[in-house]
Order: C-alpha cells, then sequence, then structure tokens
C-alpha cells in the first residue's frame, strides 16, 4: 500500500502536450504579435498530510519576445507552499521548475492557483500570456476498516475548499461509491463502501478521482476488512489429577468476532482427551482418561478449534496438560527473596517462575519442587515485571542496570528481555517505542497484545500497535471481559474522574493501518465511594455483568450492559480487612481478608454474593494471590515473610465425570446409576442431551445427587450411544457437563459347547449331544440350525431351546476325520447375529486300542486336549506336537517361531480353532544388561501355524490359563483373573482383590467361573458379563465363596451345566451343590475313605467322570448321571495320577513322568 501511496505523491496532469498562446498588444495593426508556449499547461500535486515529502517539476517554455516573466497570476492568490524559479535561460526558450515546499505543515485541503508567464515588449505592454494551473491535494488517507461480514459500514467525508461547484468525481473501484455536495465555498465529498462484491477479508485500495478546471488528482482510500477469528476463552487448559485432586474436565466457550452465523468443530490427536463440542451454546467440555497416563507427569496434547464447513474463519489452537500423580498433593511453603512483580503461574504446565536476584527459576505446581534455575540479567541487577503470555509460550522481563560513567555521572540502562519458555533461550529486545511500563498481555477477538500502564497496546517486542492518545489515563487494573471482548480498565489519573472505571470498546484490524482502535464508551464512579477512597484492585466477570473491587464501600458493582449499580460492601464487618483480590475460571471472586479473630483466609463468594467456602490461611500475611489455570492450586507470595505459599482450591465435585452403562439390545433392566455432587449450591439444575437419558434430582438431608436411568424403549439397535449430563450451579455460574456411553451389546446365538465331537468305531461310539442354545437376550429368541453335510441330523427343541445333533455313520463313506459346521440363526434375521457349531466326526471300522507313546516330555503347563478333535497337544521343548489320541500317530509337530525356548502355557479356544501358547526371551538391552521378555502366540489348529500377538497391544501382566465364551464371544482368563480379548488386552481385573489361580473351572450354561485360590482354600466365584460396544468389555461380578478346607493341594474340578453342582477331584469331598447363597458338601460320591481322587470331568450331557485310586482295585474310571448315580466304574490296569479325560473318544490318558510314557486307554 505504501508502494502505492507514494506513487500517488506526484500525479503530473497534461492537458496539452503542446499548446501555442497568442496574445495582441494593442490596436495598431503594425504592432508586432508575440508568444508563449508551455510543455505543461497544469499540474497536480499530492502531499500526504503530515508528512514531509519532495514534489518539482520541470515545464519547458518557448517564446518570443524581448524576455519572460514569471509569476502568480493577477487573478490567482499567492500561495506559501509553491516555489518556481528558472533556469536555462536563451533568447526564446528557457525551462521553469515549480517545486512544493512545507506541505507538510498544510491542512489537508485541496488548494489552488496559477502561474503565469509573459513575453512580449515591456515598453508597450505588447504581451503574450501563458497560465499554468497548480494545485495541490494534502491528503489524509481516507480509512475505513471493520470485519468481514458485515452489511455496511458508515460513510465517510473529505471537506474540500472551492470557489464555486465545479468539481467532478469518480470512484476508481466498483466497491466505493462517491457523492459531493457543494455550500458556502465548501465542496463535501461522502464516501461509502459497497460491500456486496467483495467476497474475502483483505485490503482493498483506490481512489476518488477529482477533476476540477485546473485538472484532476487522486485521494487514497482503503478499506480493511479483518479477518473472521475464532478463539476459545482460554489459550490453554491446565488439568490435574493427585491422589487428592480430581480435575479432569473442563468447559470452555468459543467465541468470533464474526457478524455473520458462523459455526466451528473441535478435533484432537490425543487418545485421552474426549471432546463433548455443544454447538447451540458454543462450548466446549474436555475430558481426560487418565487411565492409562503415566504417573507422576505431565501429558501435553493440542484441540484444534476450525471452522465448520459454512464459515471461513481462522481456527485456534488450545494447548492442554494434564498432570497425573498417585501422591497427595501437600499445601507447601517456599522461603525466597522475591522480586518486584516477581511471580507468574504458567498457564499450560504445572509449574510458576519466580524472579530471585537476577535468576529465573522454576517450581512444580504440585511438588514444589526446583525445576531449573536460568541466569537472565546482568550480574548486580534484579530481574523483575514478569509478564506472561496467555499460551504459556514466552515471558517477558525487564532488569535496570546501573552502570558507571565516571566519578560523577551514572548511566541508567533498563533490559528488556523475551525468554522463550520452550528451551529458557533469552532475546534482549532493543527496539522498544512503548512509553510506559507492560502489564500484562490481553486477548482481543482471537489477537493478543501487550499492555501498558497508559493502555498503549503492543506486540510481544513491545512496538506499540495502537494507543487512544486523545483519552489517555494511567489505569491501575485492567481486564477484558472474554464473552464481550470489551476491557473495562481503572482510572487514576483523570482529573474529576479518578477512581472511575472506563468500559473500553476494541476494534482490532489485521489489515487496518491501526491494528487496534479503541473508544471509551462508559466512564463510572461508584457512587458511593468518597472523594478520597480508593479502589486498589477490581477484575470483571466474563459476561461483565458483575464487577468485584477492593475499596471500603464499593465491592460489588452490577453492570446490565447500559448502567452501573454501585451494591456497595459485600461484607459489613468492620473488623475484616481486603488485602488482595482473584478470581477463578468460573468468575468465582476470591478475597485474601485479615479478621482479628481467624486471622488470614480466603473468601470464596457465588453468584449471590454471599460466601461459598473459606478457606483458612493462618498467621501469615499475604500480599498476593495468584490462582492457576483449573482452579485447583493458588499462590500466595508473602513479601514480610519473603515466602510463597503453595495451597489446594476446592471446587464442587461429582462422584464421576464418566457414567458407563452396559447392557443387551432389547433388555428392559438397565441398572439406575446415582452420581452423587458435593459442595453445590442450592437450586442447581441437570439436564440430558439424549431422550433416552432420564434423571431423578434429589436434594435433601443425605446431599445432592442425581438417579441416572435408561428410556430402553428409545434404543433401536445396538452400538455405542453417548450422550451428556449438564449440571449448572446457579451460585457459581459454572456449568459441568457429565459424559454418558450407554453401550448396547449385540445379541449372538452361541451353543454351551461351540464345538462337539462324535465318534463311530466299531463299539466305541459317541453319535448323540444334545447342547442347550443359548443367547445374550433377555427374552426369547426364535431361532434354527442348518448344515450343510448329510451325515449330521438336527433336531430343534424351540420351547427348550435345546439341539439335538445325531451322527450318521452310514452316510460317511470314508474312515477318517470329517468336520462340519453348524450354522445357529434367529428366525427373524434381525434379533440376533448368527453363531455356530464346530463339528468332527471320527470314523473308524475297529475299536481302539491301548497304546503308549514313548519319549513323552512336555514344558510347563504344556499340554492341552482338544474339544472336538481326536487330538492331544504336547508342547515339548520348543515345538507344538499334535497326536492322535486313538491311532497314537504324530499328527503334525511345529517349531516355535523361537528357537530354543520352551514353549508353555498352551490354553486351547472352547470352538477348537486354535490355542494360545507362551514362552519366556532372555535377550541383552542397548546397554548390554540381561533382560526377559513374555511372547505370546495364537496357534491356528487347521494350518499349524504360529501367529505373534503384537506385544505393544498386549496389557495383561501374567499368563493365560482359560478361555472362557461369554454371551457367545471369547474372553481370555490369565492366572491372576485378568480377563482379556484374545490380542490379550486386558478388559477388566480387580487387582486389588487378586490371587493366583491355581486351577479354575466353567459352567458351560452360564457366564459363570470359579477358581481356586490355595492360599484361602476356596473356590471363588465369579459372574461375567460382557459388551463388545463397552469401553471395558467384561466386567467379573463377585459371587459367594466356597470355603473346604479339605481343598489344600486340590487338582482339578469340574461345574456342572448350570453351575450348581461343584465336581472336585478331592479325597474328602467330591461334589457340592450351591442353591444361590449357601454351599453344601456332600462329601465322596463312594464309600470308601480310602479312595483317592486324581481328576474329574463332565461332557455334553452333564454326566461326570472321576478318575481315582482304590487301594482294593487299583486305578478306576467312573461315569455318574446328573443325579450322581453311577453308571459304570472300569479299573484300569496300570497307570498314573497324571490323567487327562476325552469321555467322547472312549479315551483316557495317562501319564508317567518317571517313563516319560503317554499310555492311551480306552473306557465304555
Amino acid at each position: 500500500m505504501t508502494g502505492q501511496i507514494n506513487n500517488m505523491r506526484l500525479i503530473l496532469v497534461i492537458l496539452f502536450s503542446s499548446l501555442f498562446l497568442q496574445a495582441c498588444g494593442g490596436s495598431d495593426e503594425k504592432a508586432p504579435v508575440y508568444s508563449v508556449s508551455t510543455s505543461i499547461s497544469s499540474v497536480a500535486f499530492t502531499n500526504e498530510f503530515l508528512q514531509q515529502e519532495t514534489h518539482s517539476i520541470s515545464i519547458e517554455v518557448n517564446f518570443d519576445g524581448n524576455g519572460l516573466l514569471l509569476g502568480f497570476a493577477p487573478t490567482a492568490n499567492p500561495v506559501s507552499w509553491l516555489e518556481y524559479r528558472v533556469e536555462n535561460l536563451t533568447d526564446n526558450s528557457a525551462t521553469i521548475h515549480i517545486d512544493v515546499v512545507n506541505a507538510h505543515r498544510v491542512a489537508p485541503d485541496l488548494y489552488a492557483t496559477t502561474l503565469r508567464l509573459s513575453s512580449g515588449d515591456t515598453t508597450t505592454t505588447n504581451l503574450a500570456h501563458a497560465d499554468i494551473n497548480v494545485s495541490l491535494l494534502v491528503w489524509q488517507m481516507l480509512s475505513f476498516a471493520d470485519t468481514y461480514g458485515v452489511d455496511s459500514i458508515a460513510s465517510k467525508s473529505i471537506q474540500l475548499s472551492a470557489s464555486e461547484d465545479n468539481l467532478t468525481l469518480t470512484s476508481s473501484v466498483p466497491w466505493l461509491n462517491v457523492e459531493k455536495s457543494f455550500a458556502d465555498g465548501v465542496t463535501t465529498i461522502l464516501a461509502t463502501p459497497k460491500l456486496s462484491d467483495l467476497t474475502s477479508a483483505g485490503l482493498y485500495a483506490g481512489t476518488i478521482d477529482i477533476t476540477s478546471p485546473l485538472g484532476t488528482t487522486s485521494y487514497p482510500v482503503e478499506l480493511a476488512l479483518d479477518n473472521i477469528h475464532l478463539f476459545a476463552d482460554s489459550a490453554t487448559i491446565a488439568l490435574a489429577e493427585t491422589a487428592n485432586i480430581s480435575n479432569k474436565q473442563t468447559t470452555i466457550h468459543i467465541n468470533s468476532n464474526s457478524v455473520l452465523p458462523w459455526g466451528w468443530q473441535a478435533s484432537t490427536d490425543a487418545n485421552w482427551l474426549t471432546l463433548t463440542p455443544s454447538p447451540e451454546t458454543n462450548q466446549l467440555t474436555i475430558l481426560v482418561d487418565s487411565t492409562n497416563l503415566a504417573n507422576n507427569s505431565t501429558s501435553l496434547a493440542s484441540i484444534s478449534i476450525t471452522p465448520n464447513q459454512q464459515t471461513t474463519a481462522i481456527g485456534d489452537t488450545i494447548n492442554v496438560s494434564f498432570y497425573k500423580s498417585d501422591k497427595v498433593t501437600e499445601n507447601t511453603t517456599l522461603e525466597l527473596d522475591v522480586n518486584n512483580n516477581g511471580i507468574v503461574i504458567d498457564p499450560l504446565l504445572p509449574q510458576y517462575y519466580v524472579a530471585t536476584s537476577n535468576e529465573l527459576r522454576s517450581y512444580h505446581l504440585y511438588s514444589n519442587e526446583l525445576l531449573s534455575t536460568t541466569v537472565i540479567a546482568p550480574e548486580e541487577t534484579l530481574l523483575e515485571q514478569l509478564i506472561i503470555h496467555p499460551d504459556a509460550s514466552m515471558l517477558l522481563a525487564k532488569a535496570v542496570e546501573t552502570k558507571v560513567v565516571d566519578e560523577d555521572t551514572n548511566e541508567i540502562i533498563t533490559h528488556r528481555y523475551q525468554i522463550d519458555l520452550a528451551d529458557m533461550s533469552v532475546v534482549e529486545l532493543d527496539d522498544v517505542n512503548i512509553n510506559s511500563e507492560p502489564v500484562k498481555f490481553i486477548r482481543i477477538d482471537g489477537r493478543y497484545f501487550v499492555t501498558t500502564s497508559i493502555l498503549e497496546y503492543a506486540d510481544q517486542n513491545l512496538n506499540r500497535l495502537g494507543f487512544n492518545n486523545a483519552n489517555a489515563f494511567l489505569a491501575r487494573a485492567f481486564n477484558v471481559a472474554e464473552q464481550t471482548q470489551n476491557l473495562f480498565a481503572l482510572d487514576i489519573s483523570t482529573p474529576e474522574e479518578q477512581m472511575s472505571i472506563k468500559r473500553i470498546k476494541a476494534k482490532v484490524n489485521d489489515f487496518g493501518r491501526i491494528p487496534i482502535t479503541t473508544e471509551i464508551s462508559h466512564s463510572y464512579r461508584p457512587e458511593l465511594l468518597a472523594e478520597t477512597d480508593q479502589i486498589s484492585d477490581f477484575f470483571v466477570t466474563a459476561d461483565e455483568k458483575d464487577i468485584y473491587a477492593i475499596s471500603p464501600t464499593s465491592q460489588w458493582i452490577s453492570f446490565n450492559g447500559d448502567t452501573f449499580t454501585d451494591n456497595g460492601v459485600l461484607t459489613s464487618d468492620e473488623a475484616i480487612t481486603n488485602l488482595a483480590l482473584a478470581y477463578s475460571k468460573n468468575d468465582r471472586p476470591h478475597y485474601v481478608r485479615f479478621e482479628a479473630e481467624q486471622g488470614f483466609k480466603i473468601d470464596v463468594y457465588n453468584q449471590q454474593q454471599t460466601i461459598a467456602n473459606s478457606i483458612d490461611l493462618g498467621t501469615k500475611q499475604p500480599s498476593q494471590l495468584l490462582i492457576a489455570n483449573g482452579d485447583s492450586r493458588a499462590l500466595l507470595p508473602s513479601a514480610a515473610a519473603n515466602s510463597i505459599d503453595v495451597i489446594t482450591l476446592s471446587q464442587f465435585s461429582s462422584s464421576a465425570d464418566t457414567l458407563l452403562f452396559s447392557s443387551n439390545f432389547g433388555d428392559t433392566n438397565i441398572p439406575q446409576q446415582e452420581l452423587i455432587l458435593a459442595n453445590i449450591g442450592a437450586g442447581w439444575q441437570a439436564t440430558a442431551s439424549a431422550p433416552w437419558l432420564i434423571l431423578t434430582t434429589q436434594s435433601d438431608e443425605n446431599g445432592e445427587s442425581i438417579l441416572i436411568d435408561i428410556d430402553e424403549s428409545l434404543i433401536t439397535g445396538w452400538g455405542l450411544m453417548t450422550a451428556s449430563i449438564t449440571i449448572f450451579d446457579p451460585e457459581s455460574g459454572t456449568t459441568k457437563v457429565i459424559t454418558v456411553e450407554l453401550a448396547i451389546d449385540a445379541i449372538r446365538l452361541s451353543s454351551n459347547y461351540p464345538a462337539l465331537a462324535f465318534n463311530s468305531l466299531a463299539t466305541e461310539q459317541t453319535l448323540t449331544h444334545t447342547v442347550n442354545i443359548l443367547s445374550n437376550s433377555e427374552s426369547n429368541i426364535a431361532w434354527q440350525a442348518n448344515t450343510d453335510v448329510n451325515w449330521l441330523s438336527l433336531a430343534a427343541d424351540a420351547d427348550n431351546n435345546t439341539l439335538t445333533i445325531t451322527g450318521v455313520p452310514a452316510n460317511i463313506p470314508t474312515d477318517g476325520l470329517h468336520t462340519a459346521v453348524i450354522t445357529l440363526s434367529s428366525i427373524d434375521a434381525d434379533a440376533a447375529l448368527s453363531g455356530s457349531i464346530n463339528v468332527t466326526f471320527n470314523k473308524g471300522a475297529d475299536d481302539s486300542t491301548d497304546i503308549d507313546i514313548s519319549d513323552i516330555s512336555y514344558n510347563n503347563a504344556g499340554i492341552v486336549l482338544d474339544p472336538m478333535r481326536p487330538y492331544v497337544y504336547i508342547a515339548s521343548g520348543d515345538k507344538l506336537n499334535t497326536y492322535h489320541v486313538i491311532t497314537g500317530a504324530l499328527v503334525n509337530s511345529t517349531a516355535s517361531p523361537l528357537a530354543n525356548v520352551d514353549l508353555t502355557h498352551l490354553v486351547i479356544h472352547p470352538d477348537g480353532s486354535m490355542l494360545l501358547a507362551s514362552n519366556s526371551e532372555s535377550y541383552f538391552d542397548e546397554d548390554g544388561n540381561e533382560q526377559s521378555r513374555v511372547n505370546h502366540y495364537q496357534f491356528d489348529l487347521s494350518t499349524y501355524q504360529f501367529n505373534q500377538i503384537d506385544s505393544d497391544l498386549i496389557t495383561i501382566e501374567y499368563r493365560p490359563i482359560m478361555i472362557k465364551m461369554v454371551a457367545g464371544a471369547p474372553v481370555v482368563i490369565t492366572q491372576t483373573l485378568e480377563f482379556a480379548d484374545l490380542n490379550l488386552v486386558r478388559q477388566y481385573w480387580d487387582r486389588e482383590n487378586t490371587f493366583f489361580a491355581s486351577t479354575i473351572a466353567q459352567a458351560s450354561n452360564t457366564d459363570l467361573v470359579m477358581a481356586l485360590n490355595p492360599s484361602t482354600t476356596s473356590l471363588e466365584r465369579f459372574k461375567l458379563t460382557y459388551n463388545a460396544y463397552a469401553s471395558d468389555m467384561v466386567t467379573a461380578i463377585k459371587q459367594p465363596s466356597y470355603v473346604n478346607s479339605a481343598f489344600t493341594n486340590l487338582a482339578a474340578f469340574a461345574l456342572s451345566a448350570n453351575g450348581l453342582t461343584i465336581y472336585t477331584a478331592n479325597s474328602v469331598s467330591e461334589w457340592a451343590v450351591f442353591d444361590g447363597s449357601n454351599y453344601t458338601d456332600n462329601g465322596l460320591l463312594h464309600g470308601n475313605a480310602n479312595v483317592q481322587t486324581f481328576n474329574t470331568t463332565i461332557d455334553t450331557s452333564d454326566n461326570s467322570y472321576y478318575y481315582r485310586f482304590d487301594p482294593n482295585q487299583g486305578l478306576t474310571y467312573s461315569k455318574y448321571n446328573g443325579a450322581q448315580v453311577e453308571l459304570w466304574s472300569e479299573v484300569i490296569a496300570s497307570g498314573s495320577a497324571e490323567s487327562y479325560l476325552m469321555p467322547d473318544f472312549q479315551r483316557l490318558l495317562i501319564y508317567d513322568a518317571a517313563t516319560a510314557t503317554l499310555s492311551l486307554r480306552s473306557h465304555p
């Protein structure tokens, strides 16, 4: 723009390139005729008001008279701003130089005069003349400024002196209308911007072209349309969680300088932040999930505020910090000499800065640990006047140095510093043009300004950008009302207006000649304030409706947008002295006071101007109160004691920041939850953002709470649904949003046995299974079963939800192992997800024989049985070997991905698709130290391939011991009862009550497991739930324990399908029943107390099997029905205590460690 203006500062208007002027000197026909001609007949100069510029032009003159005369024309007025001279004079030519002088001292206007050139015979006055019209436009930029999107901008006028109405006007740009009027020798030009055709913010330049009889000149015009900005009321968010502080949620306001409808959106890359926008109120709730964040550390993130698709605007970035500690945050004291204005709190990080001597120190806000020390200023100086940027990026400071020039002269040098808080690097500011001391940063319409004590507005380098010089005053304090963006300042210097509070409207423009302009809209001196009384400090609330002050008479002033009202003092107790004032993010005034009977304290007021909380400070007098961002901590420096007290502040709280509801689709009994509130005022309100969220508020002698119910009739599908509860406290004026997650799990069809084995040999046969068809729905689901093989016959009992599967060996043409899948589906296709039952059929012509497999060794927890194949899997060394339990053949041997490391802890999937395995690897780290790690694998039982599970995703800490089907989904259970998915991502763990389970069993018909706790000789019972959409997919609810002192060395136990009968491999107690509350130990299933019981299991028909040693018979294997009636018992010729039971294949596997032999034995 400067270049454009400079190009306009000299405008030459050439009316004629060659002009011949002729004049007659008398009536004598014989008198000679003379002539004068000039290369230019009209010149138009422009000069910016108050700017010293150089303007000059040369004009060539030709004449044929006796010499040349130059001067002002007789009809023109001589002017002081014009000088002229003649050079290069010959008999018939010359050069005329016209110079503009002292134009910077001339008031803005359009000036004109005429120079006359004459030549001829001066003795006879026979002269010829040529006039040169000269004009000067002294202009002051006609500047328009506003925000893009305004409908109109007020017209502005220019007044030019003119002897007559002889000016014509044109606009050089289409966005500017110009009109003129003439009266009393003044031409008034009215300029009006047309905004309808402008499609973006920016700086637009043009001219008003003014044509007079003397020529045409151009008056510069600019239009600055400010960018639309989105900005939050806080540039940073600092939250924290310690053992006694919970500040994991906050709500901020999003604002804009836009005059058009605008919208925004928020996003973050941090997975520990949950953002809940409320576009209707332009609020954004930020919630921290601290579960996976490290203890005693600070996590950082950023939130991007960006315009929505309908809005064009410059967004904002909000930096977020979260400090997490498992320690109790104590009130602490720092003994330190603090310089003047030498304490600031970092608005982002949990630390504060102290200027002491020439150093800048930082301390942890919660632990008070010294974090850093940086020398900033020269020795023998004091670093002072700390001013921190609201975005925590930098700090301003100063130091005054006295240098001795000579014995009589000292030089005072003021050093001003800009300190980068990221690396504590320092830049000394040299080009500073503010006239008074900087006080703090303020933000107006999303842009930051360093503001001085006389309300100069400067950039971070302390270069002044704006100043209302005409209305300047010394401000003792000033604050921005964040929601209205108006500045309030306390005037202590203007005569007749001392102690007046001024409301100042500011306009900011990214393209304007002056980036920030201000005007005073209100000036108010409290009417109750005596002439000599003082206001020592004040602050205005974000909505500018209330002003709180420290003064003898006027402590609360209300403002309705037009009128101030002095409401007097907040307390009339004359024994109370107000010492300091600060305010929290929710606009609660915090007064530091002294009361003779109590000492020093902080009184926190609510919106009704009554004390909501009072904090005792003891006997040390604070000189200041600084509240940290987040409102959890505060600093109380004491000048008298040379100390800083760091204390904890309290706010009203809720028992939870997030409510999690979990249910199955179609369920009608979702449990109610209660949200307990503390330190909240009377009249609070709670509203829900979703119609399915039903709130019942309670306020009674037991406190304040909300009962939350779910309207199940409004749930139309499964998935994760989110909503919020907004809690409004009228006393504090704060709003808290509780996030609600409703996880509605899909309905799944499944069988209580997801894998079935059929066997058909000569006489050994398992040809029928009856299974229960299960679903996780509280209502009955109509289902059907199908298979694509003809050797299975399916008989469904819809009334009892059972499916009888019968194998038809005649339809299988060949011997061997055959596979099939039974599909379970709902008759109503949308009622449930389909399930399946994996099936194998082993067919052979001959019965199995007793086989011994030698040289068998296995690793820790290294043997598992296949639930549907006639296979046993044995982990031996680094190999996983598969043996056929009918033939004894080695079916497969697969090496572990980690050679020469034992493969251990085999756990098979109930559907027979895969098994889990693991090993423990030793390795050396980068420092050469030996370390160990556990590798986990999934082994595909169809392809015999290992797949290592990503260790970065694994969160379990112990080895798996079982995979249990819960609500039709697999859940991995570890040795310490961690519950995880198949990728070993832990979903639930009651760490505080954990124990090492030596053995575990499950009930096939219910989501129930029991685990042996050896330390208490008890079987611990857990009811499991599963929800695929919940943040924690699994929960385990503890039920009554079965304590039995006989279970000291319980090797194995099993549960009936319904979980009410417990079968134990114990020589004193072999079975018990559970009635829902109590267990009844029924002792032994036989009458011989000398019998030792080694193992037990059940089959799909709920029959139980026991493997025992009878001193009279030897090893026995017995079968009982569900009524505990013995069906058969067989003596095993030889064997050992270690056994594995496979009733579906009529096989008993006995392992003899002494001979490393695995014996395969048949039974009825």
